[in-house]
């Protein structure tokens, strides 16, 4: 199975994010944020720590 369906991980199910997707996928997801939310104001450390 996977970890989320429709409508996301939420904060459950974080601690298993890493080892479902790998370092490099979360590598990419912080890279995202950085690009998007360079400011760190939405949502900070929700789900990619700053």
């Amino acid at each position: 199975g996977t970890l989320s369906g429709e409508h996301g991980v939420g904060t459950f199910k974080l601690p298993y994010v890493a080892e479902a997707l790998g370092p490099s996928s979360i590598a990419v997801h912080r890279q995202i944020k950085q690009a998007l939310d360079p400011q760190n104001i939405m949502n900070p450390g929700k789900v990619v720590p700053a």
